[in-house]
């Protein structure tokens, strides 16, 4: 190796030399690279935008099915609430066995309605309010003075929400004019 080749090769490389490139040919093959890496992020940003679709769908399903899933099981514990709330407005302690009884009774049905509460479950207040048929179940009407027409007079039966949504209508009797 001549003393002029030393000093214009870098160190490592062959002593041949370096195999030239057409700058034209170069620029094209980097456009095309540039472009097959804008398709590929195009790609991937469309990939990842159906995969966080399919993510939200997914969970809004699952919140739907385990709304459903407690809406019904809550439907079926009602009937119960009612009987609770009946036998409350009929017993009538006497001896100190039935207030002790009675007193067992309060505590278990305050337990429910905790649970009731827990889950998101609100009784309506129907009385005095305008009749809804999307919240009420009307099956009587009566004349009445101190009521406006189509306005909820008597609850026969409660209704109740789970969240924002009508679990079960409340049943009711609604003025009319007299």
């Amino acid at each position: 190796m001549t003393e002029d080749q030393s000093q214009t090769t870098p160190p490592g490389t062959p002593s041949e030399e370096l195999p030239t490139v057409d700058m034209q040919q170069f620029l094209e093959a980097l456009g095309q690279a540039q472009i097959q890496l804008q398709e590929k992020e195009q790609q991937y940003t469309r990939l990842y935008a159906d995969f966080d679709n399919f993510r939200r769908r997914t969970q809004r399903e699952k919140e739907e099915i385990q709304g459903q899933a407690v809406g019904s099981t809550v439907l079926a514990l009602l009937p119960a609430l009612d009987n609770f709330e009946r036998a409350k407005t009929h017993i009538q302690p006497e001896t100190e066995r039935e207030e002790a009884l009675n007193n067992s009774y309060q505590a278990l049905y305050k337990q429910l309605l905790t649970l009731m509460e827990k889950l998101g479950v609100v009784a309506m207040d129907v009385v005095g309010q305008p009749f809804d048929p999307k919240q009420h179940e009307a099956i009587a009407h009566e004349p009445s003075d101190l009521y406006t027409e189509e306005t909820v007079v008597m609850e026969f039966q409660k209704g109740y929400f789970l969240g924002e949504k009508v679990l079960r209508p409340a049943m009711v009797k609604v003025a009319t004019p007299q």
